[in-house]
C-alpha cells in the first residue's frame, strides 16, 4: 500500500491531496505492461529460442522492451522516494491511537 499525501484545508482539517505508490504496486505496473505484450510462456520461449540462436531478433525486441518497462518502473520509485522527502511527518491523536501522515507544504 502507497503513502496517502495530506494538505491543511481553510478549516484546519487534513485533506488527501495526492497519493504515492509503493514500490509493489509500481512493480506490479511494470509487470503489467510487461504482461500486456508478452505473456510468461511468450518470455520463456523467446529465452530458450535465443539460447540456440543468439541474437534473435525477436528476444531482442522482447529484451528492449522489458527494460524500457523496467527503467520506467526504478524512474516512477526515485520520483516517489524524492517526493517523500520533501513531505513533513506529523503525529495525530496519542498513545496507541495515534497515527503518522505525510503532509505537503
Amino acid at each position: 500500500m502507497g503513502t496517502n499525501i495530506f494538505k491543511l484545508n481553510a478549516e484546519n482539517n487534513y485533506q488527501i491531496v495526492d497519493y504515492i505508490k509503493s514500490d509493489l504496486e509500481v512493480n506490479a505496473e511494470t509487470e503489467a505492461a510487461i504482461r500486456s505484450k508478452y505473456s510468461v510462456s511468450d518470455e520463456l520461449k523467446l529465452h530458450r529460442l535465443n539460447s540456440v540462436t543468439p541474437g534473435n531478433s525477436d528476444f531482442a525486441a522482447y529484451s528492449t522492451y522489458a527494460e524500457d518497462c523496467r527503467a520506467q518502473g526504478n524512474a516512477k520509485k526515485n520520483a516517489n522516494a524524492a517526493k517523500l522527502a520533501t513531505l513533513k511527518q506529523v503525529t495525530i491523536g496519542e498513545g496507541n491511537s495515534s497515527v503518522i501522515i505525510f503532509v505537503e507544504g
